[in-house]
């Protein structure tokens, strides 16, 4: 099923969790998950629930999704950094990533991420 940004921002607002579940539905498009992961980034959610979201869909064959993920994270964690696990991720991502949309993408999060420990230290 097909879902209008607008549902899906009113989905994060009212039940994030409701948006966990479309995501992991059968049949869920590329769009949707991408609209998804970057809806819940902007979430205070658990990070124990956003985690294994994240680290599926940077792996994802779709590079808009792999994209989403990234903004998601870079969303998700605008006030402290990442696990170490997920910036290794970017890290290779930036480096050898088949998308050079991907690569930049991930570079600009890191240094982000490397500022924002910057000013947290």
């Amino acid at each position: 099923m097909n879902y209008s940004l607008t549902q899906l921002k009113s989905l994060a607002n009212k039940d994030p969790k409701e948006l966990l579940l479309i995501m992991k539905s059968p049949g869920v498009t590329s769009r949707t998950l991408s609209l998804c992961v970057e809806q819940l980034g902007e979430e205070n959610l658990d990070e124990e629930l956003m985690l294994p979201i994240f680290k599926s869909l940077l792996r994802h064959i779709n590079s808009a999704v792999r994209e989403s993920a990234i903004i998601g994270i870079s969303l998700f964690y605008s006030k402290k950094s990442p696990p170490q696990d997920i910036l290794d991720k970017l890290m290779v991502m930036a480096e050898s990533d088949s998308s050079n949309e991907i690569k930049e993408c991930a570079q600009l999060t890191i240094r982000d991420f490397e500022k924002l420990n910057e000013r947290n230290c």
